[in-house]
């Protein structure tokens, strides 16, 4: 799992520096980058999944109760996508 500050402060030091010309490695970009893109897709809805009827979901299995509408999980707190 990708640290939230880690990738923020990365991101910070890439694009914010002080007028000095700053060198960074591939390898060092490349990790920034994909710590990035896994916090970004952790956000992203999930579609739920049936088993006899109830809904699940998608993303950690807790049951998503259908009555009170839920729009997310109580459990992960993923977004779940009902229109799929």
């Amino acid at each position: 799992m990708a640290d939230r500050e880690k990738a923020i402060n990365g991101l910070n030091e890439i694009t914010h520096y002080d007028g000095e010309q700053m060198f960074y490695n591939d390898i060092f970009i490349r990790g920034i980058a994909d710590d990035a893109l896994e916090l970004l897709k952790e956000q992203e809805a999930v579609e739920p999944t049936w088993r006899q009827g109830k809904a699940y979901c998608g993303s950690c299995g807790k049951r998503i109760p259908l009555k009170i509408g839920a729009r997310y999980c109580h459990k992960c707190g993923r977004t779940v996508k009902w229109n799929c």
